[in-house]
């Protein structure tokens, strides 16, 4: 897994071998993952849910934009479009900030599991991530405006 990160439509993932959430299901731990994957989906057997997670809300790739939940990345030598999800995820409308969806399904997991219960957590946020070309930067209009004092606008969107 050394080198340039994972394209979208590579055939390559992480290697075979158990990783801590798997270690944790045998210490009896439910396992959850929201967001950011990154780590192979070209067959079923790298995504979360077959690595020991007994969940995963979020996105197999590098990066999603921020509203409409749409990878464009590179496919070999040219540019492609590929849609992650073909409707939003549950509970959410196309106009859901996806660091307010990842967000949100953390505190529900949270929130609805049982104290007396082992939880192992992991959240990878969309949101120390650029989107795609076109629309790299992505936020609230309502949080851009907390950041006024922030003269360029990237930086303002980014902050």
């Amino acid at each position: 897994m050394q080198g340039y990160p994972l394209l979208g439509a590579e055939p390559r993932g992480l290697p075979p071998g158990k990783l801590l959430p798997e270690y944790l299901r045998d210490l009896g731990y439910t396992n959850r993952a929201i967001g950011k994957w990154h780590l192979g989906f070209y067959k079923r057997e790298l995504t979360p849910t077959y690595r020991g997670f007994d969940s995963h809300l979020g996105y197999w790739t590098g990066f999603v934009s921020y509203y409409d939940y749409i990878l464009q990345d590179k496919t070999g030598n040219s540019t492609g479009s590929t849609s992650v999800a073909t409707s939003p995820w549950p509970g959410t409308s196309w106009d859901n900030y996806a660091t307010d969806v990842f967000t949100d399904e953390a505190v529900r997991l949270i929130s609805n599991h049982r104290e007396t219960e082992p939880l192992f957590l992991y959240l990878a946020h969309l949101a120390p991530h650029a989107g795609n070309k076109g629309k790299l930067l992505e936020a609230p209009q309502e949080v851009i405006n907390k950041f006024d004092y922030i003269a360029d606008p990237n930086r303002r969107t980014y902050a």
